[in-house]
């Protein structure tokens, strides 16, 4: 399993897509809130306030999320853990899987290249891609129909956002630190630069 960390902006969901051809599926916490908040329930409203003002959900409706979804250990995790109390409970949730190989790899990225990403970026409505705003056609399914994300519209948000990731990471860091399994790797360079990073750790390059 790998366990991709990183600010918003960082690349993960990139690199996760990038990675699928190496027969890895993908969990993607934001994709799947995203997703909850198209429904018109009392749960798709509370999630949805959370997201626009940058905080994190409750640890029940990530458990619910990890239940529903990840059913074996050959996942990318994409935007979790985002805390050390959603560490713990991953982590509880994998012993109790009896799940072994675990890799985290946390991408950095330069705090002024993260904002320049997020105001740029946009959103295939199709396959949840993330892009540069520039791009024509999604480079993952090739739809031309694109939404900006609303954490993202606002900077006084996306400031939030890092700094809440900036307070969370060093617990995060310390926590796969003791289980041996954290990596980080400069990610400033363009996504296959990136990539290839992320292939030696995992011994595919």
């Amino acid at each position: 399993m790998l366990i991709l960390l990183g600010a918003p902006g960082s690349g993960k969901g990139t690199q996760s897509k990038l990675l699928k051809r190496y027969n890895y599926e993908i969990l993607s916490i934001g994709e799947i809130l995203r997703k909850i908040t198209n429904e018109n329930n009392e749960l798709s409203l509370k999630i949805k306030n959370k997201i626009n003002k940058g905080e994190f959900v409750t640890l029940d409706i990530i458990k619910n999320i990890l239940e529903k979804y990840l059913l074996n250990d050959n996942f990318i995790l994409d935007g979790i853990p985002r805390n050390l109390e959603q560490a713990n409970l991953l982590d509880i949730f994998i012993k109790n899987k009896n799940w072994k190989n675990i890799c985290c790899i946390n991408l950095l990225v330069d705090k002024n290249l993260l904002i320049q990403r997020l105001q740029k970026r946009k959103i295939c409505t199709k396959c949840q891609g993330s892009m540069p705003s520039e791009t024509k056609n999604c480079i993952y399914c090739e739809c031309d129909h694109f939404e900006k994300r609303e954490d993202d519209k606002l900077l006084s948000v996306v400031n939030k956002r890092l700094d809440k990731f900036y307070k969370e990471i060093q617990e995060i860091k310390n926590f796969y630190q003791l289980q041996n399994s954290y990596h980080e790797i400069e990610a400033n360079e363009d996504p296959l630069s990136v990539q290839e990073k992320i292939l030696k750790i995992l011994k595919l390059r």
